[in-house]
């Protein structure tokens, strides 16, 4: 492998990582903000912020490398390809933020443990998708395994998503506070979603690396 391709790999590594953090400081983000902390919610969606601009430059750099010539046409299409559909997993932490940050959706408390649970698997499914990326040129089945694991995190992720508007919506709140929320939920759902896409962009990618 050329040093050329062999940074692209360490940045596209060092961009996963700091997706990673992003949607760290959003878990963070929410779980102030549903403990009524809104001054630490606030700071951590400040975080959010500036880790998102951080991948969105590592981005930038990644493609940078890819139209100055690493890796053969065919895989660096692909290779652009993931990066960037992991680039929306960090637009779509941040967007969670704004969300809360700008709305202030009011969260009964019966269904606080409910979101930040939600929230939680939601990001889980980064995971895999992390690991998987790990094994690029080295190990086709591994990487296989891993956007598996995404996928199951992404339905499961969608079912708490249908039980919990159903909640919202068999409650006794008002029709705008319920519109609101189940915006809200969605948008944290976009996570597991957009983690989805990406591992598909991967699964594509590894089977280009073995052409």
């Amino acid at each position: 492998m050329r040093k050329q391709e062999e940074e692209s790999i360490d940045l596209a590594k060092e961009h996963l990582a700091k997706t990673e953090l992003c949607l760290k400081e959003m878990v963070n983000t929410f779980n102030a903000y549903l403990e009524n902390k809104g001054k630490e919610a606030e700071n951590f969606a400040l975080q959010v912020d500036r880790l998102e601009s951080e991948a969105d430059n590592l981005r930038r750099e990644i493609a940078k490398g890819l139209f100055g010539g690493a890796f053969l046409p065919l895989f660096r299409e692909s290779f652009l390809n993931f990066v960037e559909a992991v680039d929306k997993i960090a637009d779509e932490a941040e967007s969670c933020c704004d969300l809360i940050m700008l709305e202030s959706p009011d969260v009964p408390d019966d269904l606080k443990l409910s979101f930040k649970e939600i929230v939680r698997d939601s990001v889980l499914s980064f995971q895999p998708l992390k690991e998987g990326f790990g094994y690029l040129l080295k190990d086709f089945s591994l990487i296989l395994e891993q956007v598996q694991k995404v996928n199951v995190k992404e339905a499961e992720v969608d079912q708490k998503e249908e039980d919990l508007t159903r909640r919202i919506f068999s409650s006794n709140l008002e029709l705008a506070q319920k519109i609101l929320l189940k915006q809200l939920v969605a948008k944290i759902c976009d996570i597991s979603d957009r983690a989805e896409d990406a591992a598909d962009r991967l699964e594509v990618l590894a089977i280009k690396g073995r052409i």
